[in-house]
């Protein structure tokens, strides 16, 4: 059964309307929107911190990005 969940923005420009679709769910939109946007460097950046890492990715997995309390 599949449980997700996903968030749909639309922006409403002049003459059209433009929806964007994304995994995020609104605890995580509203953390994140505000971010600055990623860049190249950021990218490379991120590439290579992943061609290095060792250890698999169970204990980042397993942990919840935000607390349960936080609303």
């Amino acid at each position: 059964m599949c449980m997700s969940q996903r968030l749909v923005i639309a922006v409403w420009n002049r003459n059209s309307v433009r929806t964007y679709v994304t995994d995020l769910d609104a605890q995580e939109w509203t953390h994140y929107r505000h971010a600055p946007p990623i860049n190249a460097d950021d990218v490379i950046r991120i590439a290579r911190m992943l061609s290095e890492y060792e250890n698999d990715f169970s204990d980042v997995l397993e942990d919840p990005l935000f607390d349960e309390n936080e609303a």
